[in-house]
């Protein structure tokens, strides 16, 4: 079953409870993809600490793969290299044993 595509303007929030601070969850808001509640690019470290948290390495890489391949579609000016920085190259950290 295909997952339902957000529509530009909506939080993403699919699959992560957000971390909330001042009642505002650390989601993506698009289409600029800045965080809802500090407004920074997002992921921002709110956002990269509750995926560090909610998802195995794995699991988070795929998420965040394919958010940055939505991500990629609503900001065109955004290069393959920043996409990669921003959104997946943070992901691949291993988790403290």
């Amino acid at each position: 079953m295909a997952r339902p595509v957000p529509a530009a303007g909506r939080p993403v929030t699919a699959r992560v409870v957000p971390a909330v601070a001042a009642g505002v969850g650390h989601v993506a808001w698009r289409p600029s993809w800045r965080c809802r509640a500090c407004r920074r690019p997002w992921p921002c470290e709110p956002a990269r600490a509750e995926l560090l948290a909610s998802f195995d390495r794995i699991g988070r890489c795929m998420y965040v793969a394919e958010l940055a391949a939505e991500a990629a579609r609503d900001l065109p000016d955004l290069t393959p290299a920043q996409t990669y920085a921003r959104f997946i190259a943070w992901a691949r950290r291993r988790e403290p044993a």
